[in-house]
């Protein structure tokens, strides 16, 4: 996927494994990277489509990371999945105060001891800076629109076909 991001951005990058602190492949518009304009695509692999269950931890390190400093909060963040989102993740996604409302009401269950080995109680400047957070960054793409965004990939035909795009007029 993060190849063919390449034209919607100035780099590309894929962090994996443990220690990514909640970034899988991030986009940057510019050349601060982590520290400028960003968008983070968060990939998940389940046999189901995503429930909020299993993201919450996610929602939990893009805040904590970028509460501490480790990087600015990006532009978007998106949930990527091969089964899609579920309905329930995909209502908390068109709802920044809602999805901000339950994620605070299930952080001690779901979060609170699940980022890195920390314990990370939702208290003090923290809570002040996830009540101040702008949730609406929080969003999800289709199967539909990752691949309508693979089609500026110079893979794209070779994966899916559909042969040559038509070419220009002769002059």
């Amino acid at each position: 996927m993060h190849f063919c991001l390449k034209p919607k951005y100035v780099t590309v990058q894929r962090f994996s494994g443990s220690g990514d602190q909640g970034i899988d492949i991030a986009g940057f518009a510019n050349n601060e990277r982590l520290l400028g304009v960003w968008d983070n695509y968060q990939c998940k692999h389940y046999d189901h489509p995503l429930r909020p269950s299993d993201v919450w931890v996610e929602f939990g390190k893009i805040l904590w990371y970028s509460f501490k400093k480790e990087y600015k909060a990006p532009r978007k963040y998106y949930f990527v999945a091969p089964k899609g989102i579920g309905t329930q993740l995909s209502k908390l996604l068109g709802n920044a105060e809602k999805l901000k409302a339950e994620l605070t009401a299930n952080w001690d269950k779901d979060v609170r001891k699940k980022i890195m080995e920390l314990e990370v109680p939702l208290e003090g400047e923290f809570l002040a800076y996830v009540q101040g957070f702008d949730f609406s960054i929080f969003d999800s793409k289709t199967g539909l629109q990752v691949i309508e965004d693979h089609r500026g990939c110079p893979y794209h035909t070779a994966r899916f076909g559909g042969g040559l795009p038509p070419r220009a007029p002769t002059p």
